[in-house]
């Protein structure tokens, strides 16, 4: 491989990489909806929310997913932000715990 070809294909990846980095967060849809509920956030609420109902959660083993809803998505991007859709998010948390 001779040096102009090397160059090149540096050249060619350096730009592939910066594209990349520019387009991702713009692929990603659960990106623009600022979801900032950690992990850690969410067992500390579901532990605060069972114990306001009377149950016991010091013990409990927390399993968190998340999962991206994309009809939800489809609909806040038709609408326009007001107070009642604020309360939506496309990206959903569940929490499951085991005794």
């Amino acid at each position: 491989m001779t040096l102009r070809r090397f160059l090149f294909l540096l050249l060619l990846s350096a730009t592939a990489y910066a594209a990349l980095a520019l387009l991702a967060p713009r692929l990603n849809p659960a990106a623009q909806w600022r979801y900032t509920f950690d992990r850690a956030g969410a067992v500390a609420h579901a532990r605060a929310e069972a114990a306001r109902r009377g149950f016991d959660a010091s013990q409990w083993n927390a399993h968190a997913s998340g999962y991206y809803q994309g009809l939800t998505a489809y609909y806040l991007s038709r609408r326009e932000e007001r107070d009642e859709t604020a309360l939506l998010s496309p990206v959903n948390t569940r929490l499951g715990a085991v005794a």
